[in-house]
């Protein structure tokens, strides 16, 4: 797999973090200018994209990790590439859940019957979903893993709903 370029990985960072230029023209300070960046990469951006890729290193693990605890520690996990992970159990055999994750989104294909509890689990958390049936009778869900405009009100929100009250 190559290396993505110092310009792809900042455009994985404008979507995964849901930002349009105008949006980055507003967080640098800049005047309407269009944030053309086609001169190079400047050097903000370079600290925010390396930011951002430690911080998905982060969310990986952790969702990796709130599955494990969901099926259980007896399924045997894989990571088929940088960005795919496996699940399988030790029986039935041929069951599996798999999460890849890509900018600013996690598909989880499984045809085990513990999906529905892991996509509770995860729309929680990340409500922004779709999900459809194939034709090999997996079953595709797509979690939207951008954050809200407002998150300070959906820590409430989950508070609110999770926490024991003060």
């Amino acid at each position: 797999m190559p290396v993505p370029t110092l310009r792809q990985r900042f455009n994985a960072l404008r979507k995964t973090m849901a930002w349009s230029w105008k949006d980055i023209d507003q967080i640098t300070g800049r005047s309407d200018t269009g944030s053309n960046i086609s001169k190079g990469v400047p050097n903000w951006a370079r600290l925010a994209i390396v930011a951002n890729e430690r911080y998905q290193h982060l969310l990986r693990l952790h969702i990796i990790d709130a599955v494990r605890r969901e099926i259980g520690y007896e399924w045997t996990l894989r990571q088929r590439s940088d960005c795919e992970f496996t699940f399988t159990p030790p029986h039935p055999v041929g069951h599996h859940i798999t999460l890849s994750f890509s900018p600013a989104q996690l598909l989880l294909l499984s045809n085990s019957p513990h999906l529905s509890k892991i996509i509770h689990l995860l729309n929680e958390i990340h409500p922004s979903i779709k999900t459809e049936k194939r034709n090999n009778g997996n079953t595709a869900t797509t979690f939207c893993l951008t954050p809200t405009n407002d998150p300070p009100t959906q820590l409430k929100q989950y508070l609110d709903e999770h926490a024991l009250p003060d």
